[in-house]
């Protein structure tokens, strides 16, 4: 076994040797509000681009590409997708608990909700790992 001679070492800094005032180290609530400012703006840009038939993610001919990973839930489709997924597993959730009463008096079968309410979810688990292979691709 040998080492690499030209191995170089660089220190890390401790929080407490960075600033004496802890809070410095996050951001603030202003900066805060600009990052969600231009995210939003971006988001909207990227929106009516895509409405007016115009693709911006993943121009090759361009220089600036947005990437929009991550911020999924602020786009109108996906809340509104979200929204209906959440409304659908109460409904199936719900219809399945008045089906187990009406044929079984008292007794509900958490079993049986708990395999629907996994069935349900499994198309989100299916999307995300999708999502995680492309980030994935991208990477490398």
């Amino acid at each position: 076994m040998t080492f690499n001679e030209r191995v170089r070492c660089k220190g890390i800094h401790t929080a407490a040797s960075l600033t004496e005032n802890k809070q410095e180290l996050w951001f603030q609530e202003d900066e805060m509000d600009k990052i969600r400012r231009s995210l939003k703006k971006t988001v909207k840009m990227v929106e009516r681009e895509r409405h007016e038939g115009n693709d911006l993610v993943r121009q090759e001919s361009d220089t600036t590409t947005f990437s929009l990973r991550g911020l999924e839930q602020h786009l109108p489709a996906a809340r509104h997708e979200t929204k209906m997924r959440v409304e659908d597993t109460w409904d199936a959730i719900l219809g399945a608990q008045d089906g187990f009463l009406e044929h079984a008096g008292e007794y509900c079968d958490n079993d049986k909700i708990e395999f629907l309410v996994r069935s349900i979810s499994r198309q989100s688990l299916e999307e995300a790992q999708e999502r995680a292979r492309q980030d994935a691709l991208e990477a490398m």
